[in-house]
């Protein structure tokens, strides 16, 4: 089951939901249920093993652009208000953010298939 880190200082799925509603209403689409996996924020405490999705902190947390840089190594989809985050820490379309999570799903079955 894909994961879905979020930043416990912004509450919870039902928050994440509202912030960004039309990433969810997309995710809606691939049919698959997210485990929600509460975030302190620290880099440290994402994996490194697997790609998840991860909320950007609105306020506190390690910063836009060390998460940016963290997400793309590690093939993490990061994003905050229905827009993903760069590598650079800028903010990018719903389309691009689209378009990741569209990557994240093919690889996910690419994976499970060998």
């Amino acid at each position: 089951m894909p994961r879905m880190y979020v930043f416990r200082g912004d509450g919870n799925l039902t928050d994440a939901r509202q912030s960004s509603p039309r990433l969810f209403a997309y995710l809606n689409t691939f049919d698959r249920d997210l485990e929600l996996v509460p975030w302190d924020g620290a880099l440290e405490s994402l994996p490194t093993s697997e790609s998840v999705f991860v909320q950007a902190p609105r306020n506190g947390g390690c910063g836009i652009k060390p998460l940016g840089e963290f997400c793309a190594d590690y093939r993490h989809v990061a994003f905050k208000e229905d827009r993903s985050i760069r590598r650079n820490g800028s903010c990018a379309s719903l389309g691009e953010l689209l378009g990741a999570v569209d990557e994240f799903f093919r690889s996910l079955r690419r994976s499970r298939a060998s």
